[in-house]
């Protein structure tokens, strides 16, 4: 809208008088160079999608890892599209608690590379999960650190949950961790106060959305009459099957009735058919979840102690995965003091244990306890 002219007191219009040349005539600075004309700013990078490639002084993360001197500086990256990422805004404390995390559970890792790429094997539910984790500098920041995780078998849920526990460990440890989307390009809020949870809130949407409204995929047990003894017919018939994928199942899924309802009905089942659990306990394909259900049977008296320990200490012998070891390390230190009186081989196990040789430090300890048991049993 135009606005009308002011009108003077003998009500007439303003006139625009004619402007004058020598009141500006061209650059007032003309004959005084050098000059330096406006603001100087540092230049940034940006990529084709708008996204700023570095910060202006060129620093990015920097990242000390574990059994190195020197610091790592992490490659600045677009977050992955397909993957989920945890990240931190102070790099080598955010790796440090992540490899504290992973130490924490019944896990083996390793750190093969000096970028600090992580491979972990966990038994989770007593399945094999196995993980890759890099460390990346996000471009959308490029001062802090994502984790970047990668599932290389195993349970889909399992691997979400444990995503989620290391976030919220990352958390406890007194440190900013926050899990975003596959692909993410916004801001991240570390400028601000970190929310315990990001949702809609902080612009995020659900990454790891929970199976139960508790946010566990974990239910309680239902109110239910326990199983009869012919209705674990089928299962033992399993744990007998030619096929090893069949027999680990089996295995699993008898380790976890020892947590259920059906526990002393299955218990007594068992108790009759030690052969089966033997078998088990021998069995490659069952190493996750048998050494656990032979050590809950010669817990409450089901299967012969002395029995399970010889098999396990045989068994420690030929097992290659470190994983596995770790599983009938710890069964083995359980067991061992469970016996009474003590084995007329004791001896020949306290030789055979203390020859065993392993880099993992959970499983040293289970070994040294089991000793110990068997000298003073």
């Amino acid at each position: 809208m135009s606005m009308p002219w002011q009108v003077a007191e003998d009500g007439q219009q303003f006139r625009v008088a004619p402007v004058r040349s020598d009141h500006f005539d061209g650059d007032i600075y003309a004959e005084e160079v050098p000059v330096e004309r406006g603001l100087c700013l540092a230049s940034i990078d940006v990529d084709e999608d708008k996204h700023t490639k570095s910060t202006p002084d060129g620093s990015t993360a920097r990242v000390i890892f574990p059994n190195s001197a020197d610091a790592v500086e992490l490659p600045v990256e677009n977050l992955p599209s397909g993957q989920r990422s945890i990240v931190g805004d102070a790099a080598t404390p955010f790796v440090g608690a992540l490899l504290r995390f992973l130490g924490s559970i019944d896990s083996i890792v390793q750190v093969p590379s000096a970028a600090g790429n992580v491979e972990a094997s966990l038994c989770v539910g007593y399945s094999l999960l196995q993980i890759h984790v890099r460390f990346i500098a996000p471009k959308v920041c490029p001062t802090s650190v994502a984790a970047v995780w990668t599932r290389l078998s195993g349970d889909s849920v399992d691997f979400l949950s444990t995503m989620r526990a290391c976030s919220e460990y990352i958390q406890a440890s007194g440190l900013k961790a926050l899990e975003v989307p596959a692909g993410w390009t916004g801001t991240l809020p570390f400028q601000g106060p970190l929310l315990p949870h990001f949702g809609a809130k902080a612009g995020f949407p659900e990454v790891t959305p929970p199976v139960t409204p508790s946010g566990s995929h974990l239910v309680s047990l239902l109110d239910v009459e326990p199983c009869a003894e012919e209705d674990c017919e089928d299962l033992i018939a399993l744990a007998e099957s030619p096929e090893e994928r069949l027999r680990a199942e089996a295995a699993v899924a008898m380790a976890k009735m020892f947590e259920g309802v059906d526990a002393e009905v299955f218990r007594s089942v068992l108790a009759k058919r030690p052969k089966v659990v033997m078998a088990l306990l021998r069995d490659h394909a069952c190493v996750l979840a048998a050494p656990a259900l032979a050590a809950k049977l010669a817990n409450v008296g089901a299967v012969d102690a002395g029995s399970v320990v010889s098999v396990l200490v045989e068994r420690l012998q030929d097992e290659q995965t470190p994983l596995g070891v770790k599983q009938l390390a710890r069964a083995l230190a359980q067991c061992a003091n469970d016996l009474r009186p003590p084995p007329a081989e004791a001896a020949k196990f306290v030789e055979t244990i203390s020859a065993y040789s392993t880099n993992d430090e959970a499983t040293r300890r289970f070994l040294r306890e089991s000793v110990h048991a068997l000298q003073g049993c």
